[in-house]
């Protein structure tokens, strides 16, 4: 009888170590800060394991109050063994409006980007002056000479006008700026000066609105950056305007192909300007005249996100903003991953007969769980077309204010 007495502690202690061990592992997924709400009495995390943190109740209750609304807690398994330490952070409740209507993004870049580097076929044969002088894909050229370079044209009429002397190039690369000395050649086919490379100063397309915040007149919208179709970097924005879209067809994604909703700009007046073009979304400002306050609603902290159901917002057809349903299947807390804290699936019908589940132009359709704005979709997976990722409505809030505050 003892043995068996010993064989279960043993079993029990194996067990339970082995569960220990598994939630500390699933603790490294979790922030290393929270905020949370006044009125908050527990935090819970969307976790394979009961993991939870205990509210600072002197806090709550109006007793010894921590500096900077901010205190010092532990993620605990069962309530009882700590597996991680928390930052949490008291704030105010945010509401915003949540979008879900299309609109058209025009862009213009701060100089211009090389998207390719062709060779000059000379008298004397194949030469490439820019990349003689260092210049690469995805490099941006601000000056050439004295003289700003903000056009496609105005750099073609500062080459033309060189004389085949050598000119001070500005490039910025990254973060890092720097000058080459890039010769022009002459292109034996049409006589002209060339420098070997093919730039683009603006693009346009078109997205969904993610959150408008009435009070200070601003939104943000898509949920991930504009990159440049050829080079793949983020656009370095001069400035940008936003207009609104009508759209005139869906094209279904299938397995491997996405999908894409086609639309027109609708009007010559835009609605909006753009502020910055971030890895998060693009952020600006915008009228009053165009949010609808009746709609405000509640920002979801990160850990109020939950495995479940869910609805999207989005315009797919007759230019009607609708909701639809989804599911949340996966959260990831952490910060190295901006884009892709969630993982949903579209679940409804109606919006699967349409577009076959996430497609282009939905990027920024806002996720609602629990009357909150949870999130907002970034990507759909290419090889399966009803799902996709989203990032935390909270992450893009918290770049909306930062943006406020130092235009501020």
């Amino acid at each position: 009888m003892k043995k068996i007495v010993h064989i279960c502690s043993f079993i029990c202690f194996v067990l339970s170590t082995l569960i220990l061990t598994m939630a500390c592992a699933e603790s490294f997924n979790l922030p290393m800060e929270v905020k949370i709400t006044e009125n908050c009495k527990k935090i819970e995390f969307s976790s394979k394991f009961p993991l939870t943190t205990d509210i600072n109740m002197d806090y709550i209750e109006g007793g010894t109050k921590p500096t900077n609304k901010t205190y010092d807690a532990k993620v605990k398994l069962l309530n009882i063994f700590p597996v991680k330490n928390l930052n949490v952070k008291i704030v105010d409740e945010k509401f915003v409006i949540p979008g879900g209507d299309l609109f058209g993004i025009k862009i213009f870049t701060e100089g211009v980007v090389v998207v390719g580097t062709p060779g000059v076929q000379t008298n004397g044969g194949l030469v490439n002056p820019a990349i003689e002088a260092g210049i690469l894909l995805g490099d941006v050229i601000t000056k050439i000479g004295s003289e700003k370079v903000d056009s496609n044209e105005s750099i073609a009429r500062l080459i033309e006008e060189s004389d085949g002397d050598l000119l001070t190039v500005v490039v910025k690369r990254n973060e890092m700026v720097f000058t080459v000395e890039l010769r022009p050649a002459i292109s034996k086919n049409d006589n002209r000066k060339r420098a070997g490379m093919q730039v683009r100063d603006s693009s346009a397309g078109i997205g969904t609105l993610s959150l408008l915040d009435s009070e200070n007149n601003r939104f943000c919208g898509l949920g991930h950056g504009i990159c440049d179709v050829d080079v793949k970097k983020l656009l370095t924005l001069a400035h940008g305007e936003v207009t609104k879209v009508c759209v005139n067809d869906v094209k279904r994604g299938e397995k491997g192909s996405p999908g894409e909703l086609r639309g027109r700009f609708d009007g010559q007046d835009a609605i909006g300007t753009l502020d910055c073009n971030s890895e998060t979304g693009v952020y600006g400002r915008m009228d009053k005249k165009n949010m609808d306050e009746s709609k405000k609603m509640p920002v979801a902290m990160k850990q109020q996100v939950k495995i479940g159901k869910a609805k999207i917002l989005c315009t797919v057809t007759d230019n009607k903003q609708e909701s639809f349903d989804m599911e949340i299947v996966e959260v990831n807390y952490k910060a190295d991953s901006p884009r892709k804290n969630i993982i949903v699936r579209i679940t409804d019908p109606k919006l699967l007969e349409k577009t076959g589940g996430i497609v282009q132009g939905m990027s920024g359709s806002p996720i609602i769980q629990d009357n909150k704005i949870a999130g907002v979709v970034t990507h759909v997976l290419v090889n399966d077309p009803t799902m996709g990722y989203a990032i935390f409505a909270e992450n893009m809030l918290t770049q909306l204010e930062e943006f406020q505050d130092y235009d501020n």
